[in-house]
């Protein structure tokens, strides 16, 4: 047997590196000279200078606003064709109704008395659904009341109900001049201060918003200024404390 070969370590030389193989190399196409041609008419822009620039005149500040436009009176034969034909639609039920119970008791008295308790119900629920709206109308102020009353006893004028507060807040700027804007301003700065329990758990922050928002937009349209008056710097200081508020809270919720 022959011996184990005992192990040895041998020297590995480094294999020479020869040269890279140049890459070849893409060729470059001769480039053409693009031939001039004529731009048609219909794609070339015309600049047209402004006769005024607004931007180069000294006296955009001090032009006088556009005159107010005085609203167009709503013409009554409208109104008149509708009380009579909501009058004509009164009869005409009356009489079908009538007709009706005439005949149910004609084929059986049973259904001719309970025709009659069906109708004297529903006249009734009518009755009752009048007497409040009535009740309601003479207890809603006039616009021209909730302007003249004093700060502190706007409560005692302002409606207590969401409805009320909406209507308010449309009839506010429908009724918007250049006598009134002033004291328009007051009430809507006024509506978040409300105290009272009559006004607890209603919306009167947003609705002081929305109204101002539809009262500024209709000042804008007449071209009435209120920029100076104390009531609307008030609102406008209110208005952004909220935005800030809100941009913060916002904020603070996305980075959390």
């Amino acid at each position: 047997m022959s011996e184990p070969r005992r192990p040895a370590a041998f020297r590995v030389e480094p294999e020479k590196a020869g040269p890279e193989p140049e890459k070849a190399k893409p060729e470059r196409r001769p480039e053409t000279a693009r031939k001039p041609r004529a731009i048609p008419k219909s794609e070339v822009a015309l600049v047209v200078p402004a006769e005024i620039d607004v931007f180069e005149s000294d006296d955009v500040e001090a032009r006088e606003p556009p005159p107010a436009i005085a609203p167009r009176r709503r013409s009554r034969l409208g109104a008149i064709f509708l009380a009579a034909l909501a009058a004509l639609l009164s009869l005409a039920i009356g009489l079908w109704t009538d007709r009706l119970i005439r005949d149910l008791f004609d084929r059986y008295d049973w259904l001719g008395w309970a025709a009659v308790a069906a109708a004297a119900v529903a006249a009734l629920t009518l009755a009752v659904i009048l007497v409040r709206e009535l009740a309601a109308l003479s207890r809603l102020a006039s616009v021209e009341k909730i302007i003249t009353t004093p700060r502190r006893q706007l409560h005692k004028v302002i409606p207590a109900t969401i409805n009320g507060l909406y209507g308010m807040a449309y009839a506010l700027a429908a009724s918007v001049n250049a006598v009134n804007l002033s004291k328009i301003m007051n009430v809507i700065d006024a509506l978040d201060e409300l105290h009272g329990s009559s006004h607890r758990g209603l919306p009167l922050a947003d609705v002081q918003a929305l109204t101002g928002s539809l009262v500024l937009e209709r000042a804008l349209k007449l071209g009435l200024d209120c920029g100076d008056d104390p009531a609307f710097i008030r609102f406008d200081e209110k208005r952004r404390g909220d935005h800030r508020s809100l941009t913060a809270a916002l904020s603070g919720k996305s980075s959390g």
